[in-house]
């Protein structure tokens, strides 16, 4: 099934795992990743070294593309981020609204960004600033976290463009993906 999210992710199946800690692995994310959706590693309670090791476990077991979760407010977020890149992820996820160096460093080095955050002008203004690859909105759910409802994706595009709040309050932002 062919649709912007498959194509901008690379996977086959409009499926997206996320990364929820202690939970999504190296072994789930490969194997939703290998079944052709999209796999996002947990990263939040594992340390840089482990996040490394933990990465090249799912290589080792799909070549599939995957992504990473990341916490924008961890003290190594910026060399988890240079990690991912090295590693070539295709995606990187934040937990909080990513600040423009990180979402420029994934930018530069071909690593999709996903920023999720409640603080919508925080996340509007990373969404539009030219470098994020799709963004997403995100409403309370039952349990206090944060989950993903929609998500706006663009292909390339010469100039950012406005994040724009939708009639039913989903947020839309159309912004360059990196090449």
């Amino acid at each position: 099934m062919r649709t912007r999210l498959t194509e901008l992710l690379g996977c086959r199946h409009p499926i997206v795992q996320t990364g929820m800690g202690y939970v999504a692995g190296a072994e789930l994310v490969a194997a939703t990743s290998g079944a052709g959706g999209f796999g996002i590693l947990a990263s939040a309670t594992m340390s840089l070294d482990q996040l490394g090791e933990a990465v090249r476990e799912v290589r080792r077991r799909t070549d599939a593309p995957f992504g990473v979760n990341l916490r924008a407010d961890a003290p190594d977020a910026a060399e988890r981020v240079d990690l991912l890149v090295r590693e070539r992820v295709r995606l990187a996820s934040f937990a909080l609204a990513p600040s423009r160096d990180l979402v420029r460093r994934c930018a530069d080095g071909g690593v999709l960004t996903m920023p999720r955050s409640s603080a919508r002008l925080r996340w509007i203004r990373a969404a539009s600033s030219g470098r994020a690859g799709m963004a997403t909105s995100s409403v309370s759910s039952a349990y206090g976290e944060r989950t993903v409802r929609s998500c706006g994706l663009t292909r390339s595009t010469s100039e950012p463009r406005p994040a724009r709040i939708g009639r039913n309050g989903n947020l839309f932002a159309a912004a360059r993906s990196p090449q």
